[in-house]
Formats: structure tokens, sequence, C-alpha cells
């Protein structure tokens, strides 16, 4: 079942004219969505927060799930926005106020969704409500106040009905995942740090999946419904690739260097005891915290980064994000990692991006904003997938190496806008934070937090 072109839902309009409906964009995201769930290291630290070992069938209904993300945008008053009514109603609080309430617009809606097809994939309804928390979530927040719903932004009328574009949506989001409907008894985990890191994983997958340069519109030529699947499926493969989160192939390239002292820095001419001890000492397990104290000057740095290039190299890791206590520490610092990981891994090295609010540096190349826009101009020779991390200081936590503030990691750890999108990510990731401090409230009380 698909949705009837004379009532197809938009999602997304450009100035140039062109159109996304919402089952495209819907496609798009949960294709990055599977994208990400299949990187066997992201795959493994969300099965340690769930507390299980997460399934193929598992997966697969997590990415239906994230082809709902949107399934708000369905309503008249997003659609009156989208067509340039600025005052119409969005599509995150309407969707809400109706599954938080009751009453026969609650039903109609769980029966366009599908409802009783997924109803038994939750332990009860307080789970079941938890998915929907971290699919709503993607803007960055839930509306605080209750609202209550809007029966006109779903009733059908002459032209548009709401409930039947959404029955549409969730077909054609189910044939993408068949898998996700087969018989299985074993329910989704709806632990709250398994649910924070999901509902960041969304968040990732909707900004990937918005990306206009790769899921283009039709009017670019792309296909549509569900001829769009396969092909946004491969896009999506090849953007996580493309951005740093798959690095398999980089990986590869890394074990042509011994880790021992003098291949990592073969100009300095021996360790110092603090990297020696690193280098010595036995991989950590998952979830270890690592202490390294020494006096300034004695090599901490190096250590440090010897110590995730061992993780790297033996598959526990994906990412670093090397956190220290200021601006100007985080300035200095960068271009000595930048150069540490390209002699690593020479022309597969993942880019080394600054994550300081006010800069835009990736290696030895700056980017300069655009005046009243929100994007960025490289230099001609830059590969954007390179440098998208750091053009917004949510996406910091996502870059494959990053240096910078301690600030930024913290606020992952705090009931702000986009915690999720910070710190999901960081599953990935060995942090390293440069001085810690017991003494420091926001180190031994939100540090431990994150």
């Amino acid at each position: 079942m698909a949705i009837n072109q004379t009532q197809m839902p938009w999602a997304k309009a450009s100035p140039d004219g062109g159109v996304l409906s919402l089952v495209d964009h819907s496609i798009d995201v949960a294709a990055v969505s599977e994208a990400l769930l299949a990187l066997p290291l992201l795959s493994t630290r969300l099965s340690s927060l769930a507390g299980r070992t997460l399934t193929g069938i598992d997966r697969s209904r997590i990415g239906y799930m994230a082809g709902l993300h949107d399934s708000g945008k369905v309503n008249h008053g997003f659609q009156q926005r989208i067509r340039g009514e600025r005052n119409a109603p969005g599509h995150i609080g309407p969707l809400w106020a109706v599954l938080q309430g009751g009453g026969e617009l609650r039903d109609d809606t769980h029966k366009a969704l599908g409802r009783r097809r997924w109803k038994t994939w939750f332990e009860d309804r307080e789970s079941e409500c938890a998915y929907w928390q971290a699919l709503l979530v993607h803007h960055g927040t839930l509306p605080v106040n209750a609202i209550t719903p809007h029966a006109g932004l779903w009733r059908a009328t002459d032209r548009y009905a709401p409930l039947s574009a959404l029955a549409g949506l969730s077909a054609t989001i189910g044939a993408m995942f068949p898998d996700a409907f087969h018989s299985y008894q074993e329910k989704l985990p709806s632990e709250p740090r398994f649910m924070h890191a999901l509902a960041g994983l969304i968040v990732l997958a909707d900004w990937f999946g918005s990306n206009r340069a790769v899921f283009r519109f039709p009017v670019d030529g792309a296909p549509t419904c569900e001829a769009r699947i396969a092909w946004a499926r491969r896009r999506g493969v090849k953007l996580v690739r493309r951005r740093g989160l798959d690095l398999a192939d980089v990986r590869f390239a890394a074990q042509s260097v011994p880790v021992e002292f003098g291949s990592l820095f073969p100009d300095l001419s021996s360790p110092r005891p603090a990297q020696e001890a690193l280098l010595d000492a036995p991989l950590p397990v998952p979830g270890q915290i690592v202490v390294l104290e020494a006096e300034t000057g004695s090599g901490k740095t190096e250590a440090a980064l010897a110590h995730y290039f061992r993780l790297f190299q033996a598959g526990a890791v994906d990412s670093l994000y090397f956190a220290l206590p200021t601006r100007t520490s985080a300035v200095q610092i960068h271009g000595r990692v930048s150069a540490i990981v390209k002699a690593w891994f020479g022309e597969k090295a993942p880019s080394v991006g600054l994550a300081v609010p006010g800069y835009l540096r990736v290696d030895e190349h700056v980017g300069r904003p655009l005046a009243e826009t929100r994007n960025v101009l490289w230099p001609d020779e830059v590969d954007h997938d390179r440098v998208w991390a750091v053009e917004n200081a949510k996406s910091y936590l996502a870059g494959a190496v990053m240096v910078g503030t301690v600030d930024q990691l913290l606020l992952g750890a705090l009931q702000v806008k986009h915690a999720q999108f910070r710190s999901g990510l960081m599953l990935r990731a060995l942090l390293v934070v440069d001085e810690v401090h017991s003494s420091d409230r926001y180190q031994s009380v939100i540090l431990r937090n994150v």
C-alpha cells in the first residue's frame, strides 16, 4: 500500500521549487538509521546499554520506528506551514499531544500507524512511550507543558486525509523492513541509557537523511516511493562511510603500523615513563577508565594518542574526543594531534576537527561562515564529508577525531537541548579528559554522568 499521489504530504520544500514527500524523506532517514545500526562497534555498545545482544530483527524494528520519526508532518497544520503559512502548527507537538492523550483520536491514529502489528514489540505502554519520545525528540526537545490534542489537524477533508496519509507512510516503511514483523518473542530494549543513545542516533540519521546533495529530490531525478528504498539504502551506507563513521578501511591501513614507540613517534628518541606505562599496559575492557598522572611536560598527550591508536587498531574504538580545559589549550593541541594522526594513517587518515565554537578548523583547513546563512565556505580542495562535524557545535562529538573543550562533552550529560545528540555517538569513542580535578564540581558530578 502506498500513499495516493493526490494526497502525498510534503516533508521538505526548497526555495528553488523542489519538494520532497514525507514518504521519501522517511525512507532516507530509515536507510541511514539502518546503516548506523549495522556498524559493528556501535551495535556492540548499544547491546551493552540494552543488557542483551541486539539481533537483526531488533535492528529492523528500530529502523522501522526511525522511519516514523516525522509522522506528525501529515497533520493539516504542518502541511499549511510548509506551503508558506508561517503561523501554522508544527509536527512534534501535535502528534505528541495525540499520543499522550486518549479517546477516539488516539485510537484512530494508532490504527493508521498500524499499531496492532507492532504493539507486541514492547514490554508495556511505558516502553512504547519511551520509543516515541526517542523518535520525537529529534529537534532537541519535547513540549514541556501538556498540549490539548487538536482534532481539526487530523480530520479528513475533500482534498486531503491526514490519517490516510499516515497509514500509507506506515505501510511503505513496513515494506522496507519486512523482517521487523516476523514472529519473535524478545521485546525491544528500553533501558534509559539505551534510549538516550538511540535518541541521539535518530537525530544523526535525520541530519544525514536531510542532506539534499546525497538524498536528492525527485525534481533532481531521484526515485520516489517504493523505488527509492534500495537507492536510499546504498546512499546511506556510502554516506556513513564517507563521513567517518565506518572506518573499516582506515583500520585496515592502520594494521601496517607496529604498536611500538619507535614506530608511532619516530621523531622522539625514547619513551618517557608515562608513555611506556600505557604502551606496556594490557588493553582495557570496554568502559574501563584509565588514569594517567604525571607532571607537565612528561609526554601525556602522546601517551593518550598512542592509547587511542592501540584501541583503534584492535577495533575497540572508532573515534576519539580529546577534551581540554580551555579554548586556548584545545587550539594549541589540535595541530599537534592532526600531524600525528596524519603520520600514522597517511592518505586514509581520518579528519581531525577543532571542537571549539567560533572556530571552523579541520586539519590545516579553515572555513568561513557565510553571512546570513548557515553555510560555511571551505577551500575548494576540501571534501565536505571530512569537515561536516565542525560546522555545528551540536555535532562535535560525532566527528572521527576531535580536539575540543570539556564543556562540549559535559553538555551531553545535562538536561539541555540536543543532549542526546551530543553524547549518543560518544559510544564509539575513546574519551580523553586532560586535567581532571576532584575539587571541580563539574567534573566530579557531571563528568561522572558522562
